[in-house]
């Protein structure tokens, strides 16, 4: 039964391989600040609720422009929306207040994706580069030694609502390899395939990246990116441009 699943996942990989490498490459187009907002945005509202609807709200935002201007008492009604078990009033005080440090955390990601800032394992660590959060003053030394990945999650994970999910959930959108987007529909599938020994809500930082690091080495031996794994397993393997 298991090596059934494994050799349908291999298979539906194969077929689909052209299809996942165009809908990647659209993740990794240039974005502006307001865009790539609106995506973080989305991301932390998506927690324990559904995605479709999160994209309509967020969707209806922009076009009053409540998102980028909006109060909390204003953006409280059309976040409701979303439904779900959820603190909407938090979610509301969530966006306002993220707008205040997300320019910072984009000049850093949209630095790294125009290749002026290099990722490397032995570049700048979190501790390194955001005590004060105070990148342009620290963008010379960023551009000589480059940042590691976790440095890059960590800046999302400073903005309100974003725990490690959320962040890497962000990251993954705009076409950053090297994160899981560990969910309890992922926890599931982890499970089924033999990945995990059980499934586990609510985890630790600790936890979420050790069973990260379990995906990579198992995406490894299989031959199937992790970032290309999420899109598979992800809704079903339902690919679309709500990214």
């Amino acid at each position: 039964m298991q090596k059934n699943k494994y050799d349908s996942l291999i298979a539906d990989y194969t077929r689909r391989k052209v299809e996942l490498e165009a809908k990647w490459q659209r993740r990794q187009r240039p974005r502006t600040q307001e865009e790539a907002f609106a995506l973080f945005v989305s991301c932390i509202l998506s927690s324990r609720t559904n995605w479709n609807k999160v994209v309509v709200v967020v969707k209806e935002l922009q076009r009053n422009g409540l998102l980028y201007r909006g109060n909390t008492t204003q953006l409280l009604d059309p976040v409701k929306k979303i439904g779900g078990m959820v603190n909407y009033k938090d979610r509301a005080e969530w966006i306002v207040e993220d707008r205040k440090l997300f320019p910072v955390v984009f000049l850093l990601i949209n630095s790294v994706q125009k290749g002026e800032i290099p990722v490397r394992a032995e570049g700048l660590g979190p501790k390194d580069i955001f005590e004060e959060r105070n990148l342009q003053n620290s963008m010379s030394l960023l551009q000589e030694r480059g940042v590691t990945q976790e440095a890059l999650r960590t800046a999302v994970k400073g903005l309100k609502g974003a725990s490690d999910k959320q962040a890497s959930h962000f990251l993954t959108s705009l076409g950053f390899e090297g994160y899981a987007i560990i969910d309890t529909y992922i926890l599931h599938k982890l499970a089924e395939f033999g990945i995990i020994e059980e499934k586990r809500n609510n985890l630790t930082s600790s936890r979420y990246h050790a069973i990260e690091q379990c995906m990579k080495q198992w995406c490894s031996r299989i031959g199937i990116p992790m970032h290309f794994l999420d899109m598979l397993w992800w809704r079903g393997g339902v690919l679309d441009d709500t990214e």
